[in-house]
């Protein structure tokens, strides 16, 4: 059984500078914090896409100060200077579908969905200057049938189900679930060939016990093996 096909983030990587940078006119225990990046790294393509695409995931951010929240920031504020008292402080940036992907049905293919935080400091006077790579922390199923399947199989269902929720998909569709440690896929292949004989594939990948499991960034296909006659991950 092969690992996954891509690989679609490094592991979170939060860069921060500090620039010791006086602003004339800066109003006592007041400094700024300054966005000067927002990236989504693809390693399979070896590429990263930078802030006018990642303006398209819908992004939204949070200022945390002692676990509490402190200031909400919205798409058009990341790319602007902001005002913030002096103090350490955490800034949190997601996509649209980490507020939305809890609540996932069985309906829903659901989307990639990005998060990450970076500590930082605000100094009076002083521009802290951040940039965030965001990851990927939920993980993709797609079902990827070969060519001349529905010359031999004249109906077909696949579902990838995990935990609860159980996902139908078509050949080329991809489902999106949340990671957690020890998660397990159950995939199930239903089909109907043309001598009218009922097929049934079911397999399962990672779990608690497993040798392989599944990791966040990571998109995964399961394929039919017309030789083997049997479902594989790939």
């Amino acid at each position: 059984m092969k690992q996954t096909i891509f690989h679609l983030l490094l592991p979170l990587v939060l860069l921060s500078s500090c620039q010791q940078e006086e602003l004339p006119g800066t109003d006592a225990g007041y400094g700024y914090l300054a966005i000067a990046d927002v990236s989504v790294q693809t390693v399979n393509v070896n590429t990263i896409r930078t802030r006018s695409v990642a303006d398209d995931l819908s992004l939204r951010g949070e200022i945390w100060q002692d676990g509490k929240k402190v200031k909400e920031l919205s798409q058009e504020e990341l790319s602007q200077t902001i005002r913030q008292k002096t103090g350490d402080f955490t800034l949190k940036i997601f996509s649209q579908s980490y507020t939305e992907y809890a609540g996932w049905t069985n309906a829903d293919l659901g989307e990639p969905v990005y998060y990450a935080e970076q500590p930082f400091t605000i100094t009076e006077g002083e521009t802290n200057t951040v940039a965030v790579e965001l990851p990927m922390i939920n993980f993709g199923v797609s079902l990827s049938l070969p060519e001349g399947f529905d010359t031999w199989f004249k109906t077909h269902a696949f579902t990838a189900q995990v935990g609860e929720r159980t996902v139908a998909l078509k050949t080329g569709e991809t489902a999106y679930f949340p990671h957690t440690e020890g998660v397990a896929l159950t995939y199930t292949l239903e089909a109907t060939n043309t001598d009218d004989e009922p097929f049934e594939e079911t397999g399962i990948y990672g779990g608690t016990e497993a040798e392989e499991t599944l990791q966040p960034n990571t998109l995964y296909t399961v394929t039919y093996d017309f030789q083997a006659n049997q479902l594989k991950m790939d």
